[in-house]
């Protein structure tokens, strides 16, 4: 069982392991129609990574009226380069309605 804090590694491992199985089954990433579910930003770095992948270049799309970050890849093992689609409507929809604070001098 995790603490409040969720500070225990068999805690984060649980935790990281259900999120990383939750944005798998929302889709393949291989196209904005299958593009990954993310909530956020940094979960789209958890999932390369996971992948083998490691990002080379980094748009953003707009189709339609969604949202979504497109990396090119480089698979570790094999040299391929792979395009990944994440949908960013959630986290940008979250930050549009909680803006950051403007910087203090």
């Amino acid at each position: 069982r995790c603490s409040r804090d969720w500070s225990s590694d068999v805690c984060s491992s649980d935790l990281a392991i259900r999120l990383l199985g939750s944005i798998y089954q929302s889709g393949d990433g291989a196209s904005p129609e299958t593009a990954y579910q993310i909530i956020a930003v940094r979960e789209e770095y958890a999932v390369l990574n996971t992948l083998g992948l490691a990002p080379t270049n980094h748009r953003q799309l707009v189709q339609d009226t969604h949202r979504f970050d497109v990396f090119d890849a480089t698979d570790k093992s094999s040299g391929e380069i792979k395009t990944i689609y994440f949908n960013v409507d959630r986290p940008l929809a979250w930050l549009e309605k909680h803006p950051p604070a403007p910087a203090k001098d």
